[in-house]
């Protein structure tokens, strides 16, 4: 009937370490509107997207030992996928400040000039870096199109490469950490789903795939020695999983997923709301502790539509 009713408010989030089965073990930085969790290599800090009371968002540093909160960015534009380097000196990330969201690279001390290194229609998100530092995985979008996997090398002539491309979503993909295997997600069965396969460097050939999860899986991350792989369950209720895995003779086996514990939250394509130690034995999250919001007052616009043509 062209009658539209909403109520506004803000939302916020506690960091927090929660161990395999979902104890929480120690509560973090508490209040703020944080999303985009990427744990550093050597698990000392955690890089994220920090949002203000205007909903404008730049990446933050939290150092666990001092418990200090540092700002890394400050950009007008929204900011988005935090991804360290290997050695923990640099992070990139996507920015929208040149029109579409491209990615950057800056050093996490603060000095010298930020490095633009994508450019191009579309929009660009980094998933992972590899370990030896040579390649960046990131999702690629244009209109009309589903999310792509690129690949883009760091050395060289940095040309982007295709990596994953069809008329079905794959998108959000990562590194195991010798390199020779990335797990994505994909909707090629008609809902999404965690798949891994063998991956060859520098000439980006792809091996046979094998499906992870087991309904409706998404947001996968590797344990350190390429054993597991954790992803998140979006059917309700939503969980965390775990799948043991097993490689050899460039072959790649799966064990049944199994639930590590019950885990809530809107789910984005591009932000991840947890991550988790490189041990695999804690987790990392950013705990929604809100919205607030007087409930008791709603806004109503009529004729909403014509508002669409003003």
């Amino acid at each position: 009937a062209g009658i539209l009713v909403y109520h506004t408010g803000t939302i916020n989030s506690a960091l927090s370490w929660v161990s395999w089965k979902g104890k929480i073990l120690e509560k973090l930085e508490p209040g703020g509107r944080y999303d985009a969790l990427a744990l550093s290599p050597d698990g000392k800090r955690v890089a994220l997207c920090r949002s203000d009371a205007d909903n404008n968002s730049d990446i933050w540093i939290y150092e666990f030992g001092r418990k200090v909160m540092t700002r890394l960015t400050f950009d007008s534009a929204p900011l988005d996928s935090p991804v360290w380097s290997p050695d923990g000196r640099q992070l990139a990330f996507s920015s929208s400040r040149s029109g579409s969201f491209q990615i950057y690279r800056k050093n996490v001390d603060g000095s010298g000039q930020e490095e633009q290194l994508t450019e191009g229609p579309g929009e660009n998100y980094p998933d992972d870096w590899s370990r030896d530092g040579k390649y960046l995985l990131y999702q690629h979008k244009v209109p009309q199109k589903s999310f792509e996997v690129w690949l883009l090398p760091l050395e060289g002539g940095r040309k982007p490469v295709p990596l994953l491309q069809a008329p079905f979503l794959q998108t959000l993909a990562a590194f195991s950490t010798d390199g020779k295997w990335i797990a994505y997600e994909s909707s090629e069965s008609g809902s999404i789903e965690v798949y891994a396969r063998a991956f060859s460097a520098p000439s980006a050939a792809l091996g046979g795939k094998v499906q992870i999860s087991a309904g409706h899986g998404g947001w996968p991350r590797w344990r350190s020695d390429g054993k597991e792989i954790f992803y998140r369950f979006f059917a309700n209720p939503s969980a965390l999983m775990s799948a043991r895995i097993r490689t050899g003779n460039g072959e790649i086996e799966a064990a049944a997923p199994v639930e590590v514990f019950p885990f809530g939250g809107f789910a984005s394509s591009t932000a991840r709301l947890w991550d988790v130690t490189a041990d695999g034995q804690q987790f990392l999250l950013a705990d929604l502790v809100g919205p607030y919001s007087p409930r008791n007052r709603l806004n109503v616009v009529v004729n909403w539509q014509a508002r669409l043509n003003q």
